[in-house]
Order: structure tokens, then C-alpha cells, then sequence
């Protein structure tokens, strides 16, 4: 058996793979922490336009 103690609370249960009354093979669940993590990208043509510190706007509906 395998433990492992998660360094900064809060984070978030990201999936269950366990059942509970089976044997445990594998991970039992997923958890991510509450950062805000961005990932976009640019076309070839924009790309030269853009310099770090450069503000920006994220809309994303489902973010709020």
C-alpha cells in the first residue's frame, strides 16, 4: 500500500477510480489543486505582435 500526502489543501477530486469493497489496483482517484491554469496558443501571423507583460483578456463563459 501506497500513500501519498497532498502538500497544499485545497485541491480537487478530479475522478474516482476506486470501488469501494474491491481490491485496489492502480490509482484509486485524481485530484487537482485550485490553480487557474491557462493554455492558448497563437497563429504564426499574430505571434510577432505579442510581448511578454503584454495584458490580456480571458473570456471564457464558463469561468465567470
Amino acid at each position: 500500500m501506497r500513500l501519498v500526502f497532498v502538500k497544499s489543501l485545497p485541491v480537487r477530486v478530479e475522478a474516482v477510480s476506486a470501488a469501494i469493497g474491491s481490491p485496489l489496483s492502480g490509482q484509486a482517484m485524481t485530484v487537482t489543486d485550485n490553480q487557474l491554469a491557462v493554455d492558448a496558443s497563437l497563429t504564426l501571423e499574430s505571434a510577432p505582435l505579442v510581448k511578454p507583460g503584454m495584458a490580456v483578456a480571458i473570456d471564457e463563459e464558463s469561468l465567470g
